[in-house]
């Protein structure tokens, strides 16, 4: 629809032009100029043109069921793409320009390179304990983590989306469950950080890109 409304008021546009007697190239320059208008103006944003059409649709819903009885309307999706996306988007919402940047970031992408040739040891655990399912062994470790407090080096922490928080005091040597095995749904842990100020308050946070629902986060001095 915007293009033959533009196309209409390029046509109305000359009509008025040639009635004036304006030159030529004047008239040449006003029709590129609206069609480049017209252009820009189409293709300048799927994302926003669909995101008003659903938002209009959605606060005419809201109006009439209230926004407490939007489940499922798709209303929660809605909004949960549009969370996702508009941070993305430049000033324009266009798709296609997030690409660009994308790709344009991943082409000139350099590795950074460390001096020297550090030398990597196995810490543990290497044991391959039974779990009483067909699901063996100590999981995965995501996350790797040296007590800031010990000055031996020798306190290490891991991370496990599944298995949960587990503690080194010997460098990998023996390991013990943290406290995380108490009960709680999906104890899993992506990361750890100890309190700069006090060795005993340790902060969690639980969750990962899989499909392990978390907890939030969790803080010893709050029991758990």
């Amino acid at each position: 629809m915007k293009t033959n409304g533009s196309h209409t008021h390029r046509i109305q546009l000359r009509e008025n032009l040639t009635h004036v007697g304006l030159h030529p190239f004047l008239k040449i320059y006003f029709t590129v100029l609206l069609t480049l208008s017209s252009i820009i103006g189409y293709a300048q944003s799927e994302f926003l043109s669909e995101t008003n059409q659903q938002r209009t649709y959605y606060d005419s819903l809201i109006a009439v069921l209230g926004p407490d009885s939007m489940q499922g309307t798709g209303y929660t999706q809605f909004q949960r793409r549009y969370r996702y996306w508009a941070p993305k988007l430049n000033t324009n919402f266009d798709y296609s320009d997030y690409q660009s940047d994308l790709l344009d970031y991943t082409n000139n992408y350099r590795q950074i390179e460390l001096l020297g040739t550090p030398t990597w040891h196995l810490i543990g655990p290497n044991d391959v304990p039974a779990t009483g399912t067909a699901a063996k062994g100590t999981g995965q470790i995501h996350y790797i983590y040296k007590d800031p407090h010990d000055i031996s080096g020798k306190t290490v922490f891991a991370c496990s989306p599944v298995g949960g928080l587990f503690r080194s005091t010997n460098d990998g040597a023996t390991w013990v469950n943290a406290g995380t095995d108490k009960g709680l749904p999906r104890s899993g842990v992506s990361s750890i950080l100890i309190d700069s100020k006090s060795s005993s308050t340790w902060y969690v946070s639980t969750g990962n890109g899989e499909g392990f629902s978390g907890e939030k986060a969790w803080q010893t001095t709050i029991g758990v």
